[in-house]
């Protein structure tokens, strides 16, 4: 399971206070790092503009070539939303791979402050999650499956998302293989085996102005999760 460093609570981001230190040595670079990268996503510099946001949480990360795979097949099953004459989606990643080294307790660090400032910023209304029950226990971000709120002190992610592999729709994607190499090792798999363990759910938006095309949103969720198995 990934539990987060950091958490929602009641609206306020709170921090362990065993991470205080590292959080300090830690937040020049994450700083910077989450800034680039929101200012990349959110303003969609050098992008189209998507029809469609989906934040992907998992421990493992996926190379640019598996990202740009996973948008198109997703992409198959949406619509021109704001006319430019294309279908997109955009997919951004937050990893959280767990670890006590250093490095990777910035990288976590990097990962839960991107995901807290999509979720402030309601760049996302879809994801992609490795860990749903973690991932509403610290954001309570997830609508029921049929679009409605959670309950206030409802922190569960039941009935709120389905497993990737139980969708027809998303299991039915033509992804092919992927192959990712790191120092002398080569792996190469199938990308819907890969991804067949996630879970995909909704955002609720409090806020109804932060949820711009609601309709748009709803039908896409029913084209990604038509026919889903309990």
């Amino acid at each position: 399971a990934m539990e987060g460093m950091l958490r929602v609570e009641n609206g306020v981001i709170v921090s362990s206070g065993s991470m205080l230190i590292v959080i300090c040595l830690a937040i020049g670079a994450v700083i910077l790092y989450v800034i680039g990268s929101m200012i990349w996503n959110v303003l969609g510099i050098g992008q189209t503009k998507p029809d469609y946001t989906v934040a992907y949480l998992s421990s493992r990360r996926l190379t640019p070539e598996m990202v740009q795979t996973l948008e198109e097949g997703l992409a198959t099953l949406g619509q021109d939303r704001n006319g430019d004459g294309t279908v997109s989606v955009l997919v951004s990643q937050y990893i959280i791979a767990g670890g006590e080294s250093m490095e990777n307790i910035t990288h976590d660090y990097a990962g839960e402050m991107g995901m807290l400032a999509d979720i402030t910023e309601g760049f996302s209304t879809f994801f992609l999650l490795e860990d749903p029950e973690s991932f509403q226990k610290h954001y309570q971000v997830l609508s029921h499956r049929d679009g409605t709120p959670p309950h206030e002190e409802d922190y569960s992610a039941l009935d709120k998302v389905y497993r990737w592999a139980s969708c027809p729709a998303l299991a039915g994607l033509d992804l092919g293989n992927y192959t990712e190499s790191y120092l002398d090792i080569t792996e190469t798999g199938s990308f819907q085996e890969l991804l067949s363990g996630l879970y995909v759910g909704r955002r609720y938006f409090y806020d109804p102005k932060m949820d711009t095309a609601p309709q748009a949103s709803q039908a896409f969720w029913e084209a990604m999760t038509a026919g889903a198995a309990e």
